[in-house]
C-alpha cells in the first residue's frame, strides 16, 4: 500500500494534484495514462488542466495510487471541488458518506444529534 506521507501538495487544482501525486511517487505520465485507461497526451492535457478528469479516471488513479477518493479530494483545494461541473463528485461523496453510517448502524437521529 501507498503511504501518502510520502508526497507533499500545495492544495491545488485536480491537474495539479494529479501531477504533484505522480512525480512525488516517480511514475512518468505514460505509466499513469496506463493506470487510468487514457492515451498519453489526454492525461497530460488533464494535469495541465486542460481537459477536466471524469470520475472514473480519478476512480482508476485512486486505485492506482491505492488510496480512498475522499483521500484524492482531501488534498485538492476546496474551492476546486466546489465547480458545479464537479457536482456528481460530490453526490457521490454524500451517498458514501450514508452508506458508511447504514453500516456503522448509525440511524438518522443518532447522526443528527452529533
Amino acid at each position: 500500500m501507498h503511504n501518502l506521507t510520502i508526497y507533499i501538495c500545495n492544495m491545488g487544482t485536480i491537474g495539479q494534484t494529479l501531477l504533484d501525486l505522480r512525480e512525488s511517487h516517480g511514475h512518468s505520465r505514460s505509466t499513469i495514462a496506463k493506470a487510468a485507461e487514457l492515451s498519453g497526451s489526454t492525461y497530460s492535457d488533464i494535469e495541465r488542466g486542460h481537459k477536466e478528469a471524469s470520475f472514473i479516471v480519478i476512480f482508476r488513479i485512486c486505485v492506482f495510487y491505492e488510496i480512498s477518493l475522499q483521500e484524492f479530494a482531501d488534498i485538492i483545494d476546496p474551492r476546486e471541488l466546489a465547480r458545479r461541473e464537479l457536482s456528481s463528485l460530490r453526490m457521490i461523496e454524500k451517498r458514501n458518506a450514508k452508506v458508511i453510517k447504514l453500516l456503522l448502524g448509525e440511524t438518522n437521529s443518532e447522526a443528527a444529534g452529533q
